[in-house]
């Protein structure tokens, strides 16, 4: 048997994707004969059941003062651009779209130092992000370290965002003296963007300097994307790395298609650059085009979907001229939302700024029956991973070409052409990932000798091609 502690800030029954990620790995790790104590943020356990051999100790995260301070500040500096805010911008490419922006991110290349009221903004925010984490890393280190005082195990595994449980178990592990493995969902000092308020270059020198210290102490590291492997690999040459991908884990899903309306989905979260005027604008356009009525398309945003920005969606609907083909749904327990997902004929993705990086739905949209819309820019690791898939893909801004999609969809559909899943069966799966991850721990890392029918290295790079 072999034993694992990790330290995750999220994991369920947080329902958040990287704890769905860990809830997965570590129940399909369980059939390969481990166990696993993790020490998380602290939520209600009581009426969750987690899988076997798994034990969760919860930590709770005091407030920082300083994040009071800047919640407050934050609230007016909303409300004064609600006030004061203009009415309208041009949007990209020469798109011509209304109202008000979302949250905007900077690029890696855009952040440096300025002499400028913003720039003192995003460090002090930058600042407050880190020590933000500091009341719960103090309490996790702690008990990390009591658990490994009164407990054997073979690895420490850390699992972030937040990268700085990453930190903390480097020091657990130090002190234990046991191999450590590190999984970034997300990049942490490489990221390409950051959020506009965090932007500042103080962000990118703490993260250099906890990332150094971190991968120097680790026996292997996991990405998410082939994209950010290579990237890391460039900036520590030294260091084992592997692709483990978010990966999707549930049945066979069963078409639920109506026979009239041709619904379009999207889930997850609007924030960031993840703009959804394009895409209303477009849905205006063929609607228009046409003739549509409500009982022929519907636009669905299920999720954390309400605004973008400070602007509600229903408002941007409306000014689009859509609102009687648009629905705005709230998160949903995962057995109604596969059954929503199931009912569209089109799966939408938005686009995001981190290039590196592949939002957990999309391996979930590849596994339902349906045609997939994704507005990705070039050479980012989302485009890469849907373009030999047979997505229909648009750069972010290009609503004609939005439009067209749309079209040759309900086209199709009219006719009584119904999408297939694009996705084989296990491709993508969950469980193929956690089975390269633990291969590779357990050949690489703690030396167990593979069944000769297994080889670890050539199955991670299968997995990350």
């Amino acid at each position: 048997m072999l034993r694992a502690l990790l330290i995750s800030y999220h994991f369920p029954p947080a329902r958040t994707a990287g704890a769905q990620r860990w809830a997965d790995f570590t129940e399909l790790a369980g059939e390969r004969g481990w166990e696993f104590d993790v020490v998380s943020f602290c939520l209600d356990t009581s009426e969750h059941e987690f899988a076997k051999g798994v034990r969760v100790f919860g930590v709770p995260h005091p407030d920082h003062w300083f994040s009071q301070v800047r919640r407050f500040v934050h609230l007016i500096r909303l409300k004064l651009r609600d006030n004061f805010g203009r009415n309208g911008e041009q949007g990209r490419d020469g798109v011509a779209i209304s109202n008000s922006v979302g949250e905007q991110i900077v690029r890696r290349e855009d952040i440096r130092w300025e002499l400028s009221l913003d720039c003192l903004r995003r460090t002090i925010y930058a600042y407050q992000y880190y020590t933000g984490i500091l009341p719960w890393g103090r309490r996790a280190e702690r008990a990390a370290r009591a658990l490994v005082e009164t407990n054997r195990y073979d690895v420490v595994i850390a699992s972030g965002p937040p990268h700085f449980a990453a930190e903390i178990a480097r020091r657990v592990a130090s002190k234990a003296g046991l191999p450590l493995i590190v999984d970034f969902r997300d990049p942490w000092a490489q990221i390409d963007m950051m959020q506009e308020n965090t932007a500042s270059p103080l962000a990118l020198i703490l993260a250099g300097r906890l990332e150094r210290r971190v991968i120097s102490a680790a026996s292997l590291v996991a990405m998410n994307t082939a994209l950010a492997e290579k990237v890391m690999r460039g900036s520590y040459p030294n260091t084992d790395f592997i692709t483990v991908r978010n990966g999707y884990n549930g049945d066979p899903v069963l078409p639920r298609h109506s026979q009239q309306t041709f619904v379009a989905a999207y889930a997850g979260a609007i924030y960031l650059d993840r703009d959804p005027r394009p895409l209303l604008a477009a849905v205006a356009e063929v609607v228009k085009t046409l003739e549509l009525q409500p009982t022929d398309f519907q636009l669905k945003f299920i999720g954390e979907v309400d605004s973008f920005g400070s602007v509600p969606l229903t408002h941007l609907a409306d000014l689009a001229g859509v609102s009687q083909y648009v629905q705005v749904l709230p998160s949903l327990p995962k057995v109604n939302l596969h059954l929503e997902l199931a009912s569209a004929a089109l799966l939408v993705n938005l686009p995001q700024g981190a290039h590196l990086c592949i939002p957990s739905k999309v391996y979930e949209y590849l596994h339902f029956p349906a045609w997939i819309l994704a507005m990705e820019p070039e050479g980012t690791a989302t485009r890469q991973l849907l373009e030999s898939t047979g997505t229909d893909i648009v750069l972010p801004y290009d609503v004609s070409g939005i439009a067209r999609v749309l079209q040759e969809k309900i086209a199709a559909f009219r006719t009584g052409v119904r999408p297939k899943p694009l996705a084989q069966a296990d491709e993508f799966s969950a469980r193929r990932q956690a089975e390269a991850f633990f291969c590779a721990v357990e050949h690489s890392v703690l030396r167990i000798p593979q069944p000769t029918s297994v080889n670890c290295t050539s199955f991670s790079q299968e997995l990350a091609s």
